[in-house]
C-alpha cells in the first residue's frame, strides 16, 4: 500500500471510530460519575467546572478530563 493511501486509510478508520462514539450531556455523566470515573460527584464537578453544560461529550473525553485534573497542583 502506497503511503499516501495508508494514511488515507488511518484518517478514515479514526474518524469512524469517533463517530462511533456515543456523547452525553454534562448531567447525564454526572449523574453517573461514580460507576463510570469511579469519583464523587464533587470531584467530577471540580474536574469538569470550566466545560459547557450545553455541550455533549464521550465518556473517553471526560475520562482524560478527570485524569488531567486530578494531576493539576493544587495552589
Amino acid at each position: 500500500m502506497a503511503k499516501g493511501t495508508e494514511a488515507k486509510v488511518t484518517e478514515t478508520n479514526a474518524a469512524v471510530t469517533t463517530a462511533a462514539e456515543p456523547k452525553f450531556k454534562l448531567e447525564k455523566l454526572r449523574s453517573n460519575c461514580t460507576k463510570l470515573f469511579k469519583v464523587t460527584s464533587a470531584y467530577f464537578d471540580g474536574a469538569t467546572s470550566c466545560l459547557s453544560a450545553d455541550r455533549q461529550y464521550t465518556i473517553k473525553e471526560i475520562a482524560q478530563i478527570i485524569e488531567d485534573w486530578g494531576k493539576k497542583e493544587a495552589k
